[in-house]
């Protein structure tokens, strides 16, 4: 292959392709800005400057929603960059279940891993921005846009130590993080090691009832085959009909039909929680590294990271059925029989996986002009094994009794062992560059028309070990090529004195076309607009259509099948122990979803301390990827072979991968409420004539709160073509552990002051149901509030003559502080075994102890 060739099959080659088609049509517009003679001597990458505006803010015509001081940022607590935008949810949050683009110092980032690597004291300034804003740094207008401003100087080493538990007991967890960062100016420097760790929790170690639906006993239950009864003669002895038994425990006697008359329709069960854990033992490492240096007139970053995990798992006893023939000498009854038992001689079945991920990435960024730039390009990749026991092989088993073995008594190794274990194995490495220019293209009335330009290639080569033998192997390679165009558009401003009476009034669009291997060429559009006509007042609409292939993951991970999985039949409202498929789906389609969302916001205070908002979304997909999780009869009936039964019309085999669904469309309404401030009158400033002060210096307090209330109006969903459409918030459910709730509420409160920092984070969830003709399966589930609490102290506040106690901080948190768990009750007024509390919820109440200090 020639030189040439080679090039063009490089991602590089693809991207200079692409950059010539989409730049011969942008050049133009921007020459045209190229040559526009400067008004002042602003900065290279200022386009408008109204005010002082603090270097890394972002440099746009829309007005931030809230601009976070680092007073502000204190009083939402935390030690994680996570922990801030969890608190700050309300303000940032487009609609449900959407998170935020984040920005650092005004520009895009490679990984938002560059972010969160970042102590929370790092951060001088955080701006909530509009949905608008995303189109200038080539995103689709569809999300808010959160940018952390860092302090220009900052160093810090950082430890932390973090200890905890449930307070029901068991589920220890344990870690520690090590860290230095560095920020001089534009330059940074960051380095961190962290370890988890989490102690497994026993299924014996929580009051968990055993399940009496469950038929698999150490001893052993027999049942007659085809609903029958076991035999008439020991219909006479019991003087009713006894179509399951439990076998003797007494050895000697289980020959003898008389002995199961102590047994008759009461079949025995077995406790597996010895043998089960609810939470799995694991251990996680995490190295990171960024560097980021001037390099010219561009600024270089590059940055490298490992993780590794490891998990184990107890998944009780090996189940089998076994059928023992009229003839077979063990047999005492007068028709083939069912003998339901957990063969305890092949040993606990035992859970292992394993997973690393190593990541590099770098990225150039600059300005040329009023133009700014960026080019990023990454390698990523993950390699997982996981271990499965499944006990014995029925098949062998059914052998070697056909063969005249006694079922009763235990097996040799070679027959208890003989279903040995799957071992699963993947391989992904992705390979990414990214190009990205954005500027003034040209100057209106009432302002400039920024346009963003994109190109991105990535390909993604997975490679899977299905676990089975003679099964071959999974290997995929998918080859995404983007190409996007982003503009916004000022119509009306009154600061430019053009159509004033409609305030502030831009438009925006982002249009994006991608080639995927196997799914061809997708249009993406994305249209909005932003207004504010008074200046308390903004609204903002959005209008998206998208096509988005499934993940190569998706497809390619290997099958994985787990025994003795809890499971809530529907159809027949018991709970029984399944077999789960777990794995990809290599038939997956892409998904359609067309998005209309409106919001409103006002700031009924100049100072912006205080805004309340409201949203509507309205959402239509199509090919949506889910996985089902529940037997109902419109499951049942749209996806027959995904569960398979057994001669008795029991379920056993549950297959859990993703597939698509057909349409589905949601309508919401949601309410934004967020506060900020300081509480009371800022404290007088000590008389430094009279010498310095005992303590550090008095600090005001400074609060934020936020309530996010979510009101669904509809969420109805068509499972396959020509099916009837179902109703997830009228009795309908795909998860099998409840409907879509119609309310939801989350709130957070800090406050921050005297060395303190206290906050209150919670959600509130409405109930639900799942309708059923059958009592049995017409379940109820409760409302559910879960509350975290978490209390910190700055110890030099009290331990002043102490010199390790500077800039340490210890904090109590406690999560789940209520203890609250789901309460499921069917139309008879029982819990299924399913759905008792400790299998929904294991951990309960989480309290955790961190001491950190930055030297």
């Amino acid at each position: 292959m020639d030189t040439a060739k080679r090039r063009a099959q490089t991602p590089l080659g693809d991207m200079l392709r692409w950059g010539l088609l989409v730049g011969s049509l942008t050049w133009p517009a921007m020459s045209v800005a190229q040559r526009a003679p400067a008004k002042d001597d602003r900065p290279a990458e200022d386009i408008v400057v109204t005010g002082q505006r603090l270097k890394g803010s972002v440099v746009t015509e829309v007005a931030p929603l809230a601009v976070l001081d680092e007073n502000t940022i204190r009083s939402l607590g935390g030690t994680k960059i996570r922990d801030l935008l969890r608190a700050v949810r309300a303000q940032t949050a487009s609609g449900p279940e959407t998170e935020p683009i984040l920005l650092l110092n005004g520009r895009r980032v490679a990984s938002d891993d560059q972010i969160h690597s970042l102590p929370p004291e790092a951060i001088e300034r955080m701006e909530i921005l509009p949905e608008a804003v995303a189109v200038q740094f080539g995103y689709p207008p569809t999300k808010r846009v959160v940018n952390f401003i860092t302090k220009r100087n900052f160093t810090a080493r950082t430890m932390e130590l973090v200890g905890g538990g449930s307070t029901d007991g068991g589920a220890g967890q344990g870690g520690g993080e090590i860290g230095s960062t560095m920020l001089r100016g534009d330059q940074r420097f960051t380095l961190s090691a962290r370890y988890d760790r989490t102690n497994a929790l026993r299924q014996d170690a929580r009051r968990i009832v055993p399940d009496s639906d469950i038929l698999f006993d150490r001893i052993g239950n027999v049942v007659a085959s085809g609903g029958a009864t076991l035999d008439p003669r020991l219909d006479a002895l019991a003087g009713r009909p006894v179509a399951v038994a439990a076998v003797p425990a007494e050895p000697g006697r289980r020959s003898a039909l008389d002995a199961y008359l102590a047994g008759a329709g009461q079949p025995r069960t077995t406790d597996l929680g010895a043998f089960r854990t609810l939470v799995p033992t694991t251990d996680a490492v995490q190295v990171r590294g960024l560097v980021t240096q001037q390099l010219g007139r561009a600024m270089l970053t590059l940055d490298a990271s490992f993780a590794a995990n490891r998990s184990r798992a107890l998944n009780g006893l090996a189940p089998a059925v076994v059928a023992i023939g009229r003839d077979h000498p063990a047999n005492p009854f007068a028709t083939t029989v069912n003998l339901y038992r957990y063969f305890e001689e092949a040993g606990v079945l035992r859970q292992q996986g394993t997973g690393t991920t190593v990541h590099t990435g770098g990225g150039l960024n600059g300005a040329l002009g009023k133009w700014n730039w960026n080019v990023t390009a990454a390698y990523d990749r993950s390699t997982s094994v996981n271990r499965n026991d499944l006990g014995v092989d029925p098949a062998v088993v059914q052998a070697a009794v056909d063969a005249g073995a006694n079922p009763f008594q235990p097996m040799p190794p070679a027959i208890a062992r003989s279903g040995s274990a799957t071992v699963t194995r993947s391989l992904s490495n992705a390979v990414q560059a990214k190009a990205f220019v954005n500027g003034p293209a040209a100057r209106l009335p009432a302002g400039p028309v920024l346009m963003t330009v994109t190109l991105d290639q990535a390909r993604t080569a997975s490679d899977a070990d299905l676990g089975f033998a003679g099964a071959p192997r999974a290997r995929v390679t998918q080859v995404t090529r983007n190409g996007s165009v982003g503009v916004v558009v000022p119509i009306a401003s009154a600061r430019e004195g053009v159509l004033s009476a409609l305030g502030e009034l831009s438009a925006n669009a982002d249009i994006r076309v991608a080639q995927v291997t196997n799914a061809g060429t997708m249009l993406n559009t994305n249209y909005g607009m932003n207004w504010t006509p008074v200046r308390p007042l903004r609204l903002g609409l959005i209008w998206a259509e998208t096509r988005t292939p499934p993940p190569v993951r998706q497809l390619t991970d290997p099958v994985l099948l787990v025994p003795n999985v809890p499971f809530f039949d529907f159809a027949t409202g018991q709970s029984i122990l399944v077999t789960t498929v777990n794995g990809g789906n290599p038939a997956l389609r892409p998904e359609e979803r067309r998005t209309l969302t409106v919001n409103v916001d006002v700031q009924p205070i100049r100072d912006g301390k205080l805004t309340v908002g409201v949203g509507y979304t309205d959402t239509a997909i199509s090919n949506q990827l889910m996985m089902l999780g529940a037997s109902t009869p419109a499951i049942l009936a749209a996806f027959p072979r995904l569960f398979q039964r057994d001669a008795n019309a029991r379920l056993i085999e549950v297959d859990m991968r993703p597939v698509n669904l057909f349409r589905q469309r949601q309508q919401s309404v949601m309410g934004r409420f967020n506060m900020f401030g300081t509480i009371g009158p800022e404290p007088q400033m000590p008389d430094m004539a009279a010498g310095p002060p005992p303590g550090p210096p008095p600090q005001p307090k400074f609060y934020y709160m936020g309530l996010m209330p979510t009101l669904r109006l509809r969420d109805r969903l068509t499972l396959q073509e020509g099916a009837p459409p179902i109703d997830l918030l009228a009795g309908d459910t795909i998860s099998g552990t409840g409907g879509q709730p119609r309310m939801e509420v989350f709130g957070f409160m800090g406050v921050n002051g005297g060395g303190w920092n206290l906050s209150l984070s919670g959600f509130w969830r409405g109930a639900t149901r799942v309708r059923s003709d059958l009592p049995a399966s017409d379940l109820r589930f409760s409302s559910l509030t879960n509350i975290s609490f978490s209390l910190s102290a700055e110890l030099e506040r009290w331990l002043t003559s102490t010199p390790l106690a500077r800039r340490t901080t210890l904090e109590l948190q406690i999560d789940n502080l209520l203890n609250q768990r789901l309460d499921v009750r069917d139309g008879l007024g029982r819990t299924p075994d399913r759905f008792q509390p400790a299998f929904l919820d294991p951990l309960g109440r989480v309290a955790k102890l961190t001491l950190r200090k930055l030297f």
